[in-house]
């Protein structure tokens, strides 16, 4: 495939994206469209929209390939942020929120298992990929 190092990242998003969707509305109850394009919960879809693109780089170029390292360190650093830098973020908004009033965005981070379920999907959509282009 052509394009594939951003059609599968791509793909990985969205499907995340619908997930979250479907899980917040049958956990609260309430459909709130803004969950196709918002940040936070479950599951991270920064995640999994970095860490398809790191499978399937693996996959193709190899797991021994500078590319390959490339993106893994980019996906660390992309998971650690969802986890500890947004994550922190979020809940000093929302006591910043509840102290003064304010309506600031506050559900912009991760907890880990959020992050690891994103990787595996992101895992999961590099496979299917990879599977159908062979």
């Amino acid at each position: 495939m052509k394009y594939i190092y951003i059609i599968c990242p791509f793909v990985s998003l969205i499907v995340c994206q619908l997930i979250k969707m479907i899980y917040e509305t049958v956990k609260y109850k309430k459909f709130e469209f803004n969950r196709l394009y918002g940040s936070g919960s479950m599951p991270s879809a920064h995640s999994s929209f970095i860490s398809s693109l790191t499978f399937i780089i693996g996959f193709n170029e190899g797991f021994d390939s500078a590319i390959f390292a490339l993106s893994l360190i980019f996906m660390l650093i992309t998971c650690y942020d969802a986890i500890s830098v947004r994550f922190e973020s979020g809940r000093h908004a929302k006591i910043l929120n509840e102290k003064f009033n304010l309506k600031m965005k506050y559900r912009i981070g991760h907890k880990l298992l959020e992050v690891v379920v994103g990787i595996l999907l992101g895992f999961i959509t590099a496979t299917v990929f990879y599977i159908n282009l062979i």
